[in-house]
């Protein structure tokens, strides 16, 4: 159960963070209380303070509730069409961890990260991080687990798949015209 608002991904502010998602709810009454709680968090204190930290109106712009099927996966990642640390919008920057990507939105994992040149295709930095931790499903809800020994160290993408992420980055960012 996800919280999305107009205001929450602009060319201004990043709401990231301070609005609340619910994770692997199964039950139809804890499903209503997630909605519910959803809609508060757009006016919870950190929400105002970010608002009067960047002069944004104080009264939130409205919020929606997605509810999405929670799929269980392997490994996960968020993907940057232009790179968030250098600017440069020549480059897809893909950060990757195993399981959900709850551990990667939270800061629970360091994740992996690849960068790739747009013109080139070409992955040309690629840091594999030590990922003790990774985010798995729980009977209800989620929660954080020690990645085991033998993936620790491993890159949670191949190559094949890193060039094929990008290409979606590339192909979305063209359809939108941003």
């Amino acid at each position: 159960i996800r919280s999305s608002a107009l205001e929450a991904d602009s060319n201004d502010a990043s709401f990231a963070g301070q609005y609340d998602t619910y994770l692997n709810i199964k039950e139809e009454m804890l499903v209503a209380k997630a909605i519910v709680d959803c809609w508060i968090s757009a006016d919870s204190h950190s929400s105002i303070s970010y608002r009067r930290e960047r002069g944004l109106s104080l009264i939130n712009s409205g919020i929606a509730v997605i509810i999405q099927e929670m799929l269980a996966c392997d490994v996960s990642a968020v993907v940057f069409s232009a790179n968030p640390i250098t600017g440069n919008k020549n480059e897809v920057v893909i950060n990757s961890n195993w399981g959900l990507c709850e551990s990667i939105v939270s800061g629970l994992a360091t994740p992996d990260m690849y960068v790739v040149d747009k013109g080139r295709e070409k992955i040309i930095e690629s840091v594999v991080s030590e990922k003790e931790t990774m985010t798995m499903q729980m009977e209800m809800g989620v929660g954080p687990v020690e990645t085991p020994l033998l993936m620790r160290s491993r890159s949670s993408l191949e190559e094949e798949q890193i060039l094929e992420i990008s290409k979606w980055a590339i192909e979305l960012e063209a359809k939108m015209g941003w």
